[in-house]
Parts: structure tokens; sequence; C-alpha cells
């Protein structure tokens, strides 16, 4: 049976770790962030050859203009910014299954994210006349036992 301890617990700011501009990454592995491109890739070629065989005009021409029309189509389909028409019925079957997979890796991400900006900048107090030697402020409600409890 799980439990937690009672008493009295403080976590205070912890402003050591300088801002860094590419902490973005580090919710996701090296190796995460190349599968992630790679499904990225995947599902471009997959749209790219189902609406290649439907004789779509938007994905014929050049090679570099075909790839660049399917990479722009599935990167865009995010933001549901694609001003491609699509022909084929499968297209749309591709599309939904890359979204919800987009859907729970950007759940993953934020998710890890928002807890690495917060709870790695919290450490735990647990010398309450260190507190009280730097007269750090201390936020509780007014007739609360925490109050009392550092008081004394």
């Amino acid at each position: 049976m799980p439990y937690a301890k009672s008493g009295l617990a403080i976590v205070q700011d912890n402003l050591k770790e300088p801002h860094k501009a590419w902490m973005f990454l580090k919710p996701f592995t090296r190796k995460m962030w190349v599968v992630r491109g790679a499904l990225l890739i995947y599902t471009m070629f997959i749209v790219w050859f189902v609406e290649y065989r439907s004789n779509n005009p938007a994905f014929r021409g050049p090679w570099k203009s075909q790839l660049g029309t399917a990479l722009w189509f599935t990167f865009s389909s995010l933001f549901f910014a694609h001003r491609e028409a699509i022909r084929s019925n499968i297209t749309p079957v591709v599309m939904v299954v890359w979204l919800f997979v987009v859907f729970v890796l950007t759940s993953s991400y934020t998710a890890s994210f928002s807890s690495m900006l917060t709870v790695l900048r919290l450490e735990p107090v647990t010398d309450v006349e260190w507190l009280k030697a730097n007269k750090s402020v201390i936020g509780c409600d007014g007739e609360s036992f925490v109050r009392k409890n550092l008081e004394n």
C-alpha cells in the first residue's frame, strides 16, 4: 500500500541552472527524434505513392517537385494548412493514422517538457533554520500549521 510521509515539506526555486537555448530538444532522446523524422518521411512516401498511383497532378512532375509536394503535404497536415487536393480514398486513412501518432507524440512531448521546466527547478529544503537565517520569503495561509512551525 503506497503511503506518503506526513509532516512539513518545503520546496524552493533552484535558479542555479542557466537558461539553455536547446532545452526544447531534451524531452525526447536523440533516437526518438530520429524515429519521429523517420515517421514523417515514411508517411510522406506512403502519401506520395498512393496519390501518384491515383494520377493526382499535384503529385506529378519532376522528382524534386513530387517529393517536395509530398513532404509539404505531410508536414502541413499538422496545421491543417495543406492546399493539395487528394484523390485517393486511402490517403485520408493514412493521414488519420499519422495525425493520431503525432497527437500522442505531441502530448508526451508537452508533458515531459512542462515537467522539465517546473519540477527540475524545485528542490526540497530540509533545514528550516537555513530559511530563517537567509530571511527567505515563505508563502502560506495565515492560520496554517506551517506558519506556527516556522515561527517556533
